[in-house]
C-alpha cells in the first residue's frame, strides 16, 4: 500500500544524504560506498527526537562535526 500523502520522496532525501557522504568527508569517499569506508572515517547519521515526539532531524556527522544539512520530518495523524 502506498502512501500518497507524502510530501517528499524519501529516495531524494537519502540521495542528499550521500552526497554529502561521499563529498563533505575527510578525505573524500571514492568508488563505492561500503560500510568499512563508513566506520573508517567516523561517519554517523544523527537522529534527534522533537520534545513532543511527533518531529524527527536527521544530518551526517563525521568525529562529531556536522557534514551535512540537517532534514527534519514531521508526523500528523489524523483519524477518521
Amino acid at each position: 500500500m502506498e502512501n500518497t500523502n507524502l510530501l517528499f520522496n524519501p529516495s531524494e532525501i537519502f540521495k542528499q544524504i550521500e552526497k554529502c557522504a561521499v563529498e563533505n568527508s575527510v578525505p573524500p569517499i571514492k568508488g563505492k560506498i561500503t560500510i568499512g569506508k563508513l566506520r573508517w572515517r567516523g561517519l554517523k547519521l544523527v537522529t534527534k527526537m522533537g520534545e513532543d515526539h511527533s518531529s524527527c532531524t536527521y544530518h551526517l556527522e563525521q568525529r562529531g562535526k556536522k557534514i551535512s544539512p540537517s532534514y527534519t520530518f514531521s508526523v500528523e495523524v489524523v483519524f477518521k
